[in-house]
């Protein structure tokens, strides 16, 4: 493991700001909602209509097969666009805000704008900036795509994946004098399209994200493990993601079929998974935090470098508590 002593002076006051930032951040995410409920005018809230004003969308992520714990969250302001009484067209706004992401390996910060013309349809721009930090599997670095098919061959499950990343990053780490830790500048646009009819419910979100990443000695090793994404990408790649699902809601409970895909067009990884998964909205309200819920999902990969199911056929396992303010 290297020591402080070991980084360059400059990567040692980037990171120490970087981190800085994320940690204010975080306190905003935490105290911001708080201080938004006490200041809500009460006539506001006897107004049919909620839309403008303070947001915060948060969640804290438990999961396995990838193994991890993750809390996200947004914050910001949002604006009405029109009145209208259309069910098409009610629930339409701006919204611009501040995003954090943060797990014991790696954070991230940014801001997005949050456009929603329709109740059905919305897009959103978005920078990040994602800094990984020397702890699992941060610092995961290969040559190129070449490198990564030697290092995972011979690849018998997940449980095998990951031990050959932990190999790899002690042979770095010993070679390097410690990790080569990357940090990533983000810019991402992405579209929803989303409807409830009659207990049915549809979503579809699609995300490109342009990738620009720097890491000691990145003109050598030019591809590395995202933990975030959980992909093997190069060092400057584009990312397409998107998400889909499909349920019914029967009371406090939404049953759905939710699959997830992601490529990286330059290193040309894929993942794709899909599986069950079920929302429990736990209340309407707790007091200032709207719709808490439970989100279990349990999703089997049909194609990952080393968690697919023709490997070992052990699933995603994953927890998600989340609700708005």
């Amino acid at each position: 493991m290297p020591t402080r002593a070991n980084l360059p002076a400059r990567q040692h006051r980037s990171q120490r700001h970087a981190l800085l930032l994320a940690c204010l951040l975080a306190v905003c995410c935490c105290v911001l909602p708080s201080l938004s409920h006490a200041q809500v005018n009460p006539q506001r809230i006897l107004q049919k209509d909620q839309i403008t004003g303070f947001y915060a969308n948060l969640g804290l992520t438990v999961s396995y097969n990838l193994l991890g714990v993750r809390a996200l969250g947004d914050v910001g302001y949002r604006w009405r666009l029109f009145e209208s009484q259309s069910a098409i067209l009610q629930d339409n706004y701006i919204l611009l805000g501040a995003t954090s992401a943060m797990t014991p390996a790696w954070m991230d910060f940014g801001a997005f704008v949050h456009l929603q013309p329709l109740s059905i349809f919305s897009v959103r721009g978005m920078y990040r900036y994602r800094f990984q930090l020397p702890t699992f599997f941060s610092g995961v670095v290969f040559e190129d795509v070449k490198k990564v098919d030697e290092v995972f061959g011979g690849t018998t499950g997940h449980l095998s994946g990951e031990q050959k990343m932990r190999d790899r990053i002690k042979e770095i780490a010993d070679k390097e004098g410690g990790r080569v830790l990357p940090h990533s500048h983000i810019i991402s646009a992405d579209a929803t399209f989303q409807f409830q009819l009659k207990g049915v419910t549809a979503l579809v979100n699609a995300r490109y994200e342009k990738w620009i990443s720097q890491y000691n000695k990145d003109s050598l090793y030019k591809t590395f493990y995202e933990g975030g994404l959980d992909l093997i990408m190069n060092k400057d790649d584009d990312v397409l993601t998107v998400n889909a699902l499909l349920g019914y809601q029967w009371n406090m409970f939404l049953f759905v079929a939710y699959t997830n895909y992601m490529k990286a067009f330059q290193s040309g990884e894929e993942i794709w998974r899909v599986g069950p998964a079920v929302r429990w909205t736990l209340a309407p309200n707790w007091g200032a935090f709207k719709k808490p819920n439970l989100f279990f999902v349990l999703n089997w990969y049909v194609k990952h470098r080393f968690r697919a199911a023709s490997l070992d056929g052990v699933p995603l396992v994953a927890v998600v508590f989340g609700g708005l303010f």
